[in-house]
């Protein structure tokens, strides 16, 4: 084994396994206080990668509301996750 490398350690940090599910936590309860059609819009557009014209399709609604939608909404994420 080459000088300074250690392998990858096989067993997970329970520390920041906590800490990442504490946070997962935390994002699902923030996306639970947005109204159900911005929820959905945010959730195709950032896991599912869904773009801002797919999405004026899907709500019929024009790209510039969903752009305002995707912005006011993550903001309110934010601040949710901030507090």
């Amino acid at each position: 084994m080459p000088e300074g490398f250690e392998p990858a350690a096989d067993t997970v940090d329970p520390l920041a396994a906590r800490d990442r599910s504490e946070r997962l936590a935390a994002l699902i309860a923030c996306l639970g206080n947005l109204e159900a059609d911005k929820r959905e819009a945010v959730l195709l557009a950032y896991y599912r990668g869904f773009s801002r014209d797919a999405l004026a399709k899907r709500f019929a609604a024009p790209t510039a509301t969903i752009k305002t939608w995707l912005r006011r909404s993550l903001m309110q994420l934010r601040d949710c996750l901030e507090s």
